[in-house]
């Protein structure tokens, strides 16, 4: 038995999800089962030489994933995606399950168009739904006429269907009525819990660590740095939201890090007094469950989040508001209110979600289904 992943990205180190696939591979190495990364497919005649070679990074097996003709020019035509997509990835399938000494008993992947190409390699798979994809603007399948039925599909037909929030459970769970939809939450490296004292940060800090994005509410942003100008406003990730640099030039206490790897991210955020997620108010963002809120947890520091779908236990150690006035009142709220049993009570709730926990679940409930 092995298990094969398959990804949109090109690369394994800097992909978001590693830490989860890193706890899968993990868990897996102690039965002896080999994990295979597919990259994102792409079509050989424009793959270069980096992308093709293969590398084995721990239990992990990374490997290409090529096709006759780009997944792209196949959308509409299903018998060329037959032919140039799914046949030459069910040929690789195969030989990476005899290299690896087991066959592909399980494919797994989190993107509904996935499905299309990936229906006829003849695998059970199992389907995981990371975020409300009906309106997320950066995913093009979602404006496909066809998104809606192939989503019912690649949830009816898989083998194991998680979610990471609860109201994504719900959702998916109306689109069929034999399926058992589990959650499946965020969580947080096991390294992450316990790393750091509290007690020792000094730091006038409202940290976010994450991607600063269109989903990033910088209106928020902005009635943050004016309420306390006396504290650093720290924001850690990539910026692609132009409005939020140029606050980073209005205000003094407003620091942009930019880009920072993720085993230096606890470094940052031992640093903060309260840990913020200012999220702009949207259908997006209200299904979302924070993978940030418990990391939040796993350091000890209070968070505010604008509305979303946090884990109901968790609920009960962070501040997740509805109105812009409450998630600015609630700063100063959860920075007096903070205090060591409530640091405790977070980390605690930190340890009982680590992606050694989630990895274990999840391969529990596939071993069973498959």
């Amino acid at each position: 038995m092995s298990i094969a992943i398959f990804s949109i990205s090109d690369q394994y180190l800097t992909f978001h999800r590693r830490p989860f696939i890193k706890a899968i591979s993990e868990e897996l190495v102690n039965e002896d089962i080999p994990l295979i990364y597919f990259k994102r497919p792409k079509w050989f005649l424009k793959a270069d030489s980096s992308y093709k070679t293969p590398e084995k990074i721990g239990n992990v097996q990374v490997l290409p994933l090529l096709t006759l003709l780009p997944v792209s020019w196949t959308m509409s035509n299903a018998l060329f995606r037959w032919l140039t997509v799914t046949l030459p990835i069910k040929w690789q399938v195969m030989k990476a399950g005899k290299r690896s000494g087991s066959k592909v008993s399980c494919l797994w992947f989190y993107k509904p168009d996935q499905y299309l190409y990936l229906k006829g390699v003849g695998v059970p798979y199992a389907y995981t739904h990371y975020d409300n994809y009906d309106d997320d603007k950066e995913y093009p399948f979602s404006h496909f006429s066809s998104y809606q039925q192939t989503l019912k599909a690649c949830v009816t037909n898989s083998a194991a269907c998680f979610a990471t929030s609860h109201q994504l459970v719900e959702k998916l769970s109306k689109l069929t009525s034999h399926l058992n939809v589990q959650y499946l939450p965020n969580a947080v490296g096991s390294e992450w819990v316990n790393t750091f004292d509290r007690d020792s940060v000094s730091e006038n800090v409202i940290g976010f660590v994450g991607s600063i994005d269109q989903s990033t509410d910088e209106r928020l942003i902005e009635q943050v740095c004016n309420r306390y100008p006396d504290m650093t406003i720290m924001m850690v990730g990539k910026v692609r939201n132009d409005a939020i640099t140029a606050l980073s030039h209005k205000y003094s206490n407003l620091t942009l890090t930019g880009l920072v790897p993720y085993e230096q991210l606890p470094n940052f955020m031992s640093t903060f007094k309260v840990g913020i997620c200012p999220y702009r108010t949207s259908p997006f963002n209200q299904y979302r469950n924070p993978l940030k809120l418990y990391e939040y947890c796993a350091v000890g520091i209070p968070a505010v989040s604008s509305q979303c779908d946090f884990d109901k236990e968790g609920k009960r150690l962070v501040h997740v508001v509805e109105t812009d006035g409450e998630f600015v009142d609630s700063i100063g709220k959860a920075i007096e209110s903070d205090n060591p049993s409530t640091r405790e009570k977070r980390k605690a709730f930190a340890k009982q979600n680590t992606w050694a926990v989630r990895a274990k679940e999840a391969l529990n409930y596939i071993k069973a289904a498959i």
